[in-house]
């Protein structure tokens, strides 16, 4: 399972909600679904099944 969310300030801009790896596989991968606002630094926060929040900064 992933799930990662996307902050612009303190606004959401995209929440990609849990997301089934389907697979006995250790990695897994998601691609954003829609156009990020430009010019914006963004918070996202990635979380995978029995792990904590990540924190990574985009700009």
């Amino acid at each position: 399972m992933i799930i990662s969310r996307f902050r612009s300030n303190d606004t959401m801009i995209l929440d990609s909600d849990k997301l089934s790896q389907l697979t006995a596989n250790t990695t897994g991968s998601w691609q954003v679904n829609q156009d990020l606002p430009t010019g914006q630094k963004l918070r996202v926060r990635v979380k995978g099944m029995g792990s904590v929040w990540r924190r990574i900064e985009l700009v």
